[in-house]
């Protein structure tokens, strides 16, 4: 196949196709690092209440939205 070929079928740049040529083994990739989300403050806070949530009858449990509710005063 031609480059031009493998670039469109692959949807990569001529480049990226010819370094995959050019070397037999493929470059490892880069590992990120785990970046902190929004909600990592808020973690242990709605683990509790969805440990409460174990005990309760079905239809007292928090859903999304109820969770959601009752974490908008903190943010």
């Amino acid at each position: 196949m031609k480059i031009r070929e493998i670039e469109r079928k692959c949807n990569v740049l001529w480049r990226t196709v010819r370094k995959a040529v050019d070397s037999v083994w493929p470059e490892p990739r880069k590992q990120l690092s785990p970046r902190p989300t929004a909600l990592d403050p808020y973690k242990p806070f709605i683990d509790e209440m969805l440990r409460t949530d174990l005990d309760a009858p079905r239809k007292q449990r928090q859903t999304i939205t109820r969770i959601f509710h009752r974490l908008r005063p903190m943010l």
